[in-house]
């Protein structure tokens, strides 16, 4: 079997000759930091040439081996980036050709997401893929012979935030008269996997596994409903103790109950990852958090019929429409649902 060829490359910038023994020193520094030495048994692991380019020396791969886990947790503000890259991919190759800050402005997710996290350090529930990259060096003198790489990959994420309606400073389309329809059974789509019409506060017909999402140990393996594997490392009663108060809605207080909600900004999966139960199982942990009677809402593209039948499944409810919401011509649905 052949071996792989790697590089690793010091970049240095030399302004003037008087300079040289100045840079000289620093690539010296370098090498004796990286204790590695060339084939000739020199001193330096990089060499000036005469136009102040540096040499790159290959070291050839013996073995290379990867790991990775995922975690569900919550999200962080150094998450941020990697929110913004994960919705990038998923959208059309037209927004893809703008730049993320204008891409994000146009699909209007950009101050949702963004101002949610900036304002709450844990704002969303994220399923995370630890990567661990593990490479050995043949033998040549040189060393350290291994070197461990790791990353984090953003699987899928949710986030959200709470609206309250008093707050005049806060333009949404969604109404206290959104929440009426759902409680009245008025939907404008009818959803196959719920059968009651009207709203009955003591049903669990939409919080299903609920239990086993609230009780499930921290550091816990576990796996989705189609048999994902992943480490659960978001304690939902910890969670719940620590909630931001920012985030925080008191059901008992008829007048906080109807006039605030949960708004979810964005919910997204990367394409690789999805139809693994990794979507609902964050939509179940966002419901733990929350106590009954607690109003949810976000808007849905109306083409998007996947999505919506797990919408539908989760017991969200269809009802109003917004037109060029997208986009021109391309309208959104509201849905609810009320724990």
């Amino acid at each position: 079997m052949g071996c792989l060829q790697s590089r690793e490359t010091l970049m240095v910038e030399l302004e003037s000759n008087e300079q040289h023994g100045t840079d000289l020193e620093h690539l010296q520094t370098a090498n004796e930091a990286a204790d590695v030495d060339n084939d000739n048994g020199e001193e330096f692991k990089y060499e000036i040439t005469s136009n102040y380019e540096v040499k790159t020396i290959e070291r050839a791969i013996a073995s290379k081996s990867e790991e990775s886990y995922c975690e569900l947790n919550t999200v962080t503000l150094r998450m941020t980036n990697e929110i913004s890259m994960l919705l990038h991919r998923n959208f059309d190759a037209e927004s893809m050709s703008n730049s993320t800050a204008a891409f994000l402005q146009q699909k209007r997710l950009g101050s949702w997401w963004y101002s949610a996290i900036k304002t709450h350090q844990y704002a969303g529930i994220a399923m995370i893929n630890h990567v661990q990259l593990h490479i050995e060096y043949e033998e040549d003198g040189r060393s350290p012979r291994t070197k461990m790489d790791t990353k984090l990959e953003l699987v899928s994420a949710l986030l959200f935030r709470k609206i309250d309606f008093r707050d005049h400073a806060i333009q949404i389309s969604f109404a206290g008269s959104d929440f009426a329809k759902y409680v009245a059974g008025e939907y404008l789509t009818e959803n196959p996997f719920f059968s009651e019409p009207l709203y009955d506060e003591h049903a669990t017909q939409h919080m299903t596994d609920y239990q086993q999402v609230v009780h499930s140990e921290k550091g816990q393996q576990c796996v989705t409903n189609k048999q994902f594997e992943y480490i659960d490392n978001l304690d939902v009663m910890e969670k719940r103790l620590k909630l931001h108060k920012a985030l925080k809605i008191d059901v008992d207080d008829d007048e906080e109950q109807q006039n605030c909600f949960i708004y979810i900004s964005d919910m997204c999966t990367d394409e690789a990852y999805r139809q693994k139960g990794i979507a609902s199982l964050l939509w179940r942990k966002l419901f733990a958090l929350y106590d009954k009677g607690t109003r949810f809402a976000f808007h849905v593209k109306s083409d998007n019929h996947v999505a919506q039948q797990l919408y539908f499944r989760l017991g969200f409810q269809h009802v109003a429409n917004v037109p060029d919401y997208y986009g021109k011509g391309v309208p959104a649905w509201k849905m609810v649902l009320i724990l």
